[in-house]
């Protein structure tokens, strides 16, 4: 929701706007329409924070991103046109920059392993694994081959630019998004493609919150406080998770989505033949999705189901070329760890240090090992 109150633009004795009240709520789509000069442009700056309005303010629903089509085709010429896209996501883009010098840095020390393994938690709930391919696939759709992904933006033409910072305005599945005349200088071809995309464009960041929520150990959904839950509660919850798991296309949702099922399934305690059927579908997700992250949540359901050996899945990705997916592979067996598994995830994690190299997933492992060692779970 975005919202101006008593919103007022002076410009000298003129006023532009007065007393302007209006509110644009969730899920809509609004158009501004009016004569050249009238003021369109500017009152969409004021709404972006671009421009300060003489009096009242501007109200947005806490927590929600907000992203509008830059205007000056010359901001971004010192960035790649990938990293110019993903800026459209300004705190994803800064995750990125920070990880990558501090995994840079020779004398990497303990504080630094610490913040790195922070800075991948949030990178991991922004869907930053995907942010390269996600700000492609806008490209491409815009007609802006992949032989111009890597160049700078001081190189392209002006067409092309502008493109670039129509991708950028769509990057990250923004909560509102606010577009000015953003078909001006477009092709034919990449007009279609637009509004196709805002035709079907549908922001999931409620959804992948809930799915967050629900991933949570300790959420809502969690065997401790299932129980304490209505039975229509209860029904929604699981509803909800269960159409998420068959029909989630985001993979670190779908992977949130899949460990809350399997924690509601085991809080329900559910008999030999249902938690069969739950890992049966679950094979099923597996074969279909083919995702490194859904697989080990997978994985990590069976064994809440009851199938023990599933933690060698997980200890299978340990010794995965993906550095991310090695610390994801250690969270999980942290969450798993009991007395019984607790001696043989402890040699694999020895064994995995014996030869890993990157900082961050060392720190990982001896910061499990610790706890372990501590009998801690």
């Amino acid at each position: 929701m975005i919202q101006a109150n008593n919103v007022t633009l002076r410009v000298g004795k003129k006023a532009l706007f007065e007393d302007v009240n209006i509110k644009f709520t969730e899920g809509n789509c609004y158009g501004l329409i009016g004569a050249n000069g009238a003021g369109k442009s500017t009152f969409l700056k004021i709404l972006s924070g671009q421009l300060e309005p003489t009096n009242g303010d501007v109200v947005i629903t806490p927590g929600q991103r907000l992203s509008f089509l830059q205007q000056d085709h010359f901001k971004y010429d010192a960035f790649t046109v990938l990293d110019t896209v993903i800026m459209g996501n300004q705190r994803l883009y800064d995750i990125m920059k920070e990880k990558d010098a501090i995994y840079m840095k020779e004398d990497f020390s303990d504080e630094d392993g610490i913040r790195a393994s922070e800075l991948e938690g949030e990178f991991a709930e922004m869907d930053g694994w995907n942010a390269e391919s996600d700000a492609a696939t806008l490209l491409n759709g815009l007609g802006i081959s992949t032989d111009y992904h890597y160049s700078m933006m001081a190189d392209l033409p002006g067409a092309l630019k502008v493109k670039v910072l129509l991708a950028q305005a769509l990057f990250g599945n923004p909560d509102i998004l606010l577009l000015d005349e953003p078909t001006n200088h477009l092709d034919l071809d990449a007009i279609s493609w637009l509004e196709e995309f805002l035709i079907n464009f549908e922001n999931k960041a409620a959804k992948k919150a809930l799915l967050r929520l629900a991933g949570d150990k300790k959420a809502m959904v969690r065997c401790e406080a299932y129980d304490s839950l209505s039975v229509f509660q209860r029904k929604d919850v699981e509803k909800f998770l269960k159409k998420a798991v068959e029909e989630e296309e985001n993979e670190l949702a779908l992977s949130y989505a899949i460990m809350s099922w399997a924690d509601v399934a085991a809080a329900r305690g559910k008999n030999v033949e249902e938690k069969r059927s739950y890992a049966t579908h679950l094979q099923r997700i597996m074969q279909i999705k083919k995702w490194n992250q859904c697989s080990m949540s997978c994985f990590y359901a069976e064994y809440v189901l009851g199938r023990k050996s599933a933690i060698e899945g997980i200890i299978y990705y340990l010794e995965g070329s993906d550095y991310r997916l090695r610390c994801g592979a250690i969270n999980l067996l942290g969450l798993l760890a009991e007395d019984e598994n607790r001696e043989f995830i402890k040699k694999s994690l020895e064994k995995r240090l014996e030869h890993e190299e990157t900082a961050a997933v060392r720190s990982a492992a001896e910061k499990l090992l610790k706890k372990l060692s501590e009998g801690i779970s």
